[in-house]
């Protein structure tokens, strides 16, 4: 089942106001974008680049959920429910990205009517591992 970015989700003219509400910033190769645990402060846009979705396993390995490009938003679903993150992503390679704290997105999400569009993105990325045999974080 193919998941379109973000951007396509909620529209170019969305995405551009969401990635305005904070500086592009750069963060090189290999470098944690997001970390499995930690509190959901904020979510990131990515702008270029690419980024790898990974699960840590009881005995220490992962296992890769998703690769995410261009136009995609990472970190929304522990936002959205107050959570823990609930997977690791790791740059791929040099990714330039907006990063937006976690109340200016809410804020966002409830001023253009987002929520339901976003819950449904995230249920259908959930499905899919399940469907794959992944586990469903």
């Amino acid at each position: 089942m193919y998941q379109p970015p973000r951007v396509q989700v909620i529209g170019e003219v969305l995405w551009g106001r969401l990635r305005a509400l904070t500086p592009q910033r750069v963060r090189p190769a290999r470098s944690v974008l997001l970390r499995q645990g930690d509190p959901a402060t904020h979510v990131i846009l990515l702008n270029s680049g690419s980024a790898l979705v990974t699960l840590a396993g009881a005995s220490g390995g992962r296992t890769l959920l998703a690769v995410r490009g261009a136009g995609e938003l990472l970190g929304e679903l522990a936002v959205l429910d107050d959570r823990p993150r609930t997977a690791t992503v790791i740059a791929a390679e040099a990714c330039h990205v907006h990063i937006v704290p976690a109340p200016e997105f809410l804020k966002f999400v409830n001023t253009h009517d987002l929520l339901l569009t976003f819950e449904a993105c995230c249920r259908r990325g959930l499905t899919m591992c399940d469907r794959r045999g992944m586990p469903v974080v």
